[in-house]
């Protein structure tokens, strides 16, 4: 199983970011920083709210648009829309996260309106 967090790193460890947040997953007893936490992330983060929010910006920033079909029109997940729709947007990595979307619809600004910042995840 993985065990997506922001976990703290420890406060008595020998290095600059100790004692700070990234979000993180963690399979077999292993833990490693994921997305933006682990390109781009030398001091980590002062709460875990705040690397959640790395880890959401990461996900828009990866988001692929058009990312395929469904078979059978579902209504589209925009605000206020319910069109019937068959074209998704995914967001990138290990879990499944997909919204249906109509043309309208099939944008970064609607994903940003729609795609909630995570407190975590638990998938295999």
């Amino acid at each position: 199983m993985n065990y997506e967090q922001p976990r703290q790193i420890d406060p008595q460890a020998d290095r600059p970011d100790a004692g700070k947040w990234r979000w993180t997953n963690q399979r077999d007893h292993e833990v490693w920083p994921t997305g933006y936490c682990a390109e781009d992330c030398p001091m980590g983060h002062d709460t875990p709210e705040e690397a959640a929010q790395h880890n959401w910006e990461w996900e828009i920033d990866h988001f692929k648009l058009n990312a395929g079909k469904w078979v059978d029109p579902t209504r589209c997940q925009g605000p206020s829309c319910g069109r019937f729709a068959t074209a998704f947007a995914k967001v990138p990595g290990d879990i499944a996260q997909d919204y249906t979307l109509c043309s309208r619809h099939m944008n970064i600004e609607t994903l940003r309106s729609i795609h909630p910042i995570s407190g975590g995840s638990i998938h295999s």
